[in-house]
């Protein structure tokens, strides 16, 4: 969990291998004290700032792709800005309607 003392609020969390997720909304602990509600919220705020994220990425993916063109400098920008699970999880989506575009074309 990523915390501030200042605001005794939750911001974010961390991974083992040092990612860290910024919640889009944080959670204020003074006003959910109960555990079980600020780790509703943490959940809650986790999953909304994924979905997010990933709609971002995906849309990204458009800047370093452009007019069928690969832009390897946009791209490292691109993999830096967002989390590993959601550059592979773009990527395959990516992928995916990418296949479903050309078979569309037979």
């Amino acid at each position: 969990v990523v915390s501030t003392q200042s605001t005794g609020a939750i911001i974010g969390i961390s991974s083992r291998e040092g990612e860290d997720l910024i919640f889009i909304s944080p959670i204020v602990l003074a006003e959910h004290p109960q555990i079980n509600d600020w780790l509703g919220l943490l959940e809650k705020e986790m999953r909304m700032t994924l979905a997010t994220l990933l709609s971002e990425a995906v849309s990204g993916v458009k800047d370093f792709r452009a007019d069928g063109k690969f832009d390897r400098e946009k791209y490292m920008v691109w993999i830096g800005k967002y989390q590993a699970q959601l550059v592979l999880l773009a990527s395959q989506i990516t992928w995916s309607e990418n296949c479903d575009n050309a078979l569309a074309k037979i």
